[in-house]
């Protein structure tokens, strides 16, 4: 199968899944806020309701397991948002990769580069993170640490047998 094809193919995959994620973390946002509201419901009922002692305890122990069922919903809910960015960064990746096929340099961003490098004499002099540079070509880290890897690697050439480990 072709690359393009691979890639589209992975692009609908992590679309499908974002569409069934965003329905996850609607459903729990609403459940968020049915526990939150019937939690403070109980509270208020059991401080001003004027009930017995049992009672007064009962609904605050009601409001205490609406509360519990709310930071558990949180919990989820902060999992699943963590699955939505994860698969819009996936997703990301797999139309950065047909742009660089297609070589659409304009549909493709330039990944920020760390700023030591940036103002480096010599990345300025050759040009090496900007638009259409060496590094908006090479590079497909989302993570800080392999941006500055990478633009490490660029501004501050390793000698030659470093250079040859690294391709073993």
């Amino acid at each position: 199968m072709p690359p393009r094809q691979i890639y589209r193919q992975r692009i609908e995959e992590f679309e499908s899944a974002l569409v069934d994620e965003d329905s996850k973390s609607r459903r729990m946002s609403n459940l968020r806020l049915i526990a939150f509201v019937a939690a403070a419901c109980c509270g208020v009922v059991a401080t001003l309701g004027g009930f017995s002692t049992a009672l007064v305890l009962l609904w605050y122990l009601l409001s205490l397991v609406g509360l519990g069922a709310f930071i558990r919903f949180v919990w989820v809910h902060r999992q699943i948002s963590e699955r939505i960015e994860r698969l819009k960064q996936l997703r990301d990746l797999n139309q950065f990769a047909i742009c660089r096929l297609d070589r659409k340099w304009a549909d493709f961003p330039v990944p920020l580069a760390p700023q030591e490098f940036v103002e480096n004499n010599t990345a300025l002099d050759l040009d090496l993170f900007a638009e259409a540079s060496v590094f908006q070509l090479t590079c497909s880290h989302y993570s800080p640490q392999g941006r500055f890897a990478l633009a490490k690697w660029l501004v501050e050439p390793a000698n030659p047998d470093e250079i040859q480990q690294r391709q073993e």
